[in-house]
């Protein structure tokens, strides 16, 4: 543990195993305290899942699955994550690939009500569908809902 020499402020790791070719994970704390991670698993040749467990009293859970397919941009710099609101739902951004261009992807969001068991169908949270950059998302909890920040690749 690091004591950053502040009052109430320490450092200290956390374990995590994920399976081989797993990549692009990203934390959040929950507004209680807990942690919340999102990744990429690989499951095929060009298939790959968005996961997500929970760290509660000291133990992760069983990672779920939130969406798997063979269409995501899948990249270092730019990659998925998770937000629990405060009224206890999970949203979940991710990037889709929309043509055979590299940087041409769109921001995908769901929302799971029951701590990432199901989740809403898909939707784009942008009107721009052109074949262009829609990325390195932002979210955060905004009145009764979220608030998405993202790179608009025409500008």
């Amino acid at each position: 543990m690091l004591d950053a020499g502040g009052p109430g402020f320490s450092v200290s790791g956390v374990e995590f195993t994920a399976p081989a070719g797993s990549g692009e994970p990203n934390l959040d704390a929950t507004p209680d305290g807990r942690v919340v991670m999102s990744w990429f698993e690989k499951t095929g040749d060009k298939r790959h899942a968005l996961r997500v467990a929970m760290r509660s009293d000291g133990a992760w859970s069983e990672p779920r699955t939130i969406v798997e397919g063979g269409d995501f941009f899948v990249n270092w710099a730019d990659f998925p994550s998770i937000l629990e609101l405060p009224d206890g739902s999970w949203v979940a951004h991710w990037l889709q690939k929309t043509a055979a261009s590299t940087y041409a992807y769109h921001v995908q969001i769901a929302i799971s009500q029951d701590k990432g068991a199901t989740w809403s169908k898909p939707v784009t949270p942008h009107r721009d569908l052109s074949p262009t950059e829609h990325g390195f998302v932002s979210m955060v909890p905004w009145r009764d809902g979220v608030g998405l920040i993202w790179l608009d690749g025409r500008a």
